[in-house]
């Protein structure tokens, strides 16, 4: 059994996981689909479980499935976390650390914080990693990440948080919309229009079900697409408003592209926290770097 727990068997086992879709993930991994399919096949008669249910659109993960998945991302991040502390060094680097951060924290707060950090460590390296809320909680929870950037009001209590800086959600409209006759606008108001939707950001989804349900008026996704920059093209070509951290959108806004409105809703204030493991679990770069953002917490 374990002549097939390789290494690259779980790299490719895991896109399989993640991509849904065999032909995908072969597509992904540059490896003939037959050749995936086979490698699959003899992990799972290897491990006498099926890992995946096979549907006419693609594969999902069964129980065992999921349960591999997550000991493979661990087995694979420790891999990789070893591949960069072995090579960093020959190279003379004294520390790595991984940080897993959403977009709006990316944008706004870590460049400057991160610059003034490299300064006074030149010798620690930093893998930064965009994610959305859910992928940090797992990722720093999985091990696969030493420290996370997230909206507060999710992370779980096993995680040690600290607070690190805040930002809002604004509506996005096209240039001459009806609702810029307003200087601020409640979601009620604005589930009046269609909307276009996020793949990727399922807290976003989230944000517009409550706000939707709350008022009891449908939510008309009309369109999704996979990211912030695309939303602002479908925004301003007209296929609906849409709704972004302000920072993620702003570039598109001082040109002119889009518009944006405060939204009334207290939700739309998040807070953002740094969240990880018990503290003795992290590397002295880790401390360091996490000494260093707490230490930056709104602007300080």
């Amino acid at each position: 059994m374990s002549s097939r727990l390789d290494i690259y068997t779980l790299q490719l086992f895991v896109t399989v996981a993640e991509t849904k879709n065999l032909t995908q993930a072969a597509l992904v991994r540059n490896v003939a689909p037959s050749a995936l399919s086979k490698r699959i096949s003899d992990l799972e008669a290897n491990l006498q479980t099926r890992l995946f249910h096979r549907l006419r659109r693609g594969v999902e993960p069964t129980p065992a499935g999921l349960a591999l998945y997550h000991h493979a991302q661990q087995i694979l991040g420790s891999v990789e976390r070893a591949e960069i502390d072995l090579a960093d060094y020959t190279r003379g680097i004294r520390g790595h650390v991984t940080l897993l951060a959403n977009i709006s924290s990316i944008i706004q707060f870590l460049p400057r914080d991160l610059r003034l950090f490299r300064e006074r460590h030149p010798d620690i390296q930093i893998a930064l990693r965009e994610a959305a809320t859910p992928a940090v909680i797992r990722g720093v929870s999985e091990g696969s990440a030493d420290l996370g950037i997230c909206i507060a009001s999710m992370v779980p209590h096993k995680l040690s948080v600290h607070p690190y800086n805040a930002d809002r959600m604004v509506l996005v409209v096209p240039p001459g919309h009806p609702l810029l006759d307003y200087d601020a606008v409640t979601m009620e108001e604005a589930l009046d229009f269609d909307f276009v939707g996020l793949h990727s950001e399922q807290v976003w989804t989230n944000y517009l079900v409550a706000a939707s349900h709350s008022a009891r008026k449908p939510l008309r996704m009309r369109i999704r697409v996979p990211s912030f920059d695309a939303m602002v093209s479908m925004v301003e070509a007209g296929h609906g408003i849409s709704m972004a951290p302000i920072a993620t959108i702003d570039r598109d806004r001082q040109l002119g592209r889009i518009v944006t409105i405060d939204i009334e809703d207290a939700w739309t204030r998040r807070v953002l926290d740094i969240c990880h493991r018990e503290t003795e679990m992290l590397s002295s770069a880790a401390k360091l770097l996490l000494e260093h953002l707490c230490s930056r917490a709104f602007n300080a």
